[in-house]
């Protein structure tokens, strides 16, 4: 995380609150508002060093606003920014199917806000779980989740016979869902022949796509693999066989 002041880093003279120039300042202007939810912006470490500053500005216009820096959040400190002292936070963001998600039984305290371009904002929110979770994709993250699963777990009971079993990880796709929403996509041919590419590889997981790769690197060594390879251990081996000894007649037993 970063907490540097983006008005130290510029040499023009800047208004201390505003951070912009001070010939181009605009706090005389700014009308403070009294919201009612709390919002969280979680701002990418570059939109904090652009010049025109809307997080800053919105900062300044409400009076429930926090704006916290970052890419790779430590786990207990976004469960902190989102569920603490019993906040219940709902992500402003598009839905899957391009219209608006309904709202949780329970009405949301504050309204988390991701300030970055959209492939920088879906790398949020495939990085980090607590995101993924909140409400306005449920039914979406529900699928995936149990999707991987499924996979992780006909992988490790195929691998004894000789059958393996891949899991295409894909990012946003060119189709009428994803155009919609209006992100950079990834042209289906192309997906299509990378997820060919990496079963003839040989690769557990593929990411076909240029938002899927950012999450390739760090995989193989990641949490989620190594607790695969952890429950697949608990697995009796191939040959495994169990015996019942029933020392009583079949006709005691079935009565």
């Amino acid at each position: 995380m970063s907490s540097s002041d983006p008005s130290a880093r510029l040499s023009r003279p800047r208004c201390p609150r505003c951070a912009l120039p001070q010939a181009t300042c605009l706090c005389a202007l700014v009308a403070r508002a009294d919201n009612a939810l709390d919002v969280l912006v979680l701002q990418h470490p570059r939109e904090a060093r652009e010049a025109k500053g809307s997080a800053r500005l919105l900062a300044l216009c409400l009076a429930r606003c926090r704006v916290v820096v970052g890419e790779d959040f430590d786990a207990a400190l976004l469960q902190a920014l989102l569920h603490g002292e019993g906040r219940r936070s709902a992500l402003l963001y598009p839905a899957d199917d391009g219209v608006a998600a309904p709202l949780p039984a329970a009405a949301p305290t504050q309204l988390v806000v991701l300030d970055a371009t959209w492939r920088k904002s879906l790398r949020l929110l495939r990085t980090h779980a607590a995101l993924a979770a909140l409400p306005v994709m449920p039914s979406y993250s529900i699928s995936k989740a149990a999707a991987m699963s499924l996979t992780q777990a006909q992988r490790a009971l195929l691998a004894r016979r000789g059958i393996r079993v891949h899991l295409a990880v894909a990012g946003p796709i060119d189709t009428d869902m994803s155009r919609a929403l209006g992100i950079p996509s990834a042209a289906p041919e192309t997906v299509a022949a990378a997820i060919v590419d990496g079963v003839l590889r040989g690769d557990d997981e593929i990411f076909p796509d240029p938002v899927s790769a950012t999450l390739a690197a760090g995989w193989d060594s990641g949490a989620v693999k190594t607790l695969e390879r952890a429950n697949a251990a608990l697995l009796p081996p191939a040959d495994f066989t169990t015996t019942f000894v029933v020392s009583k007649p079949p006709e005691d037993v079935v009565a």
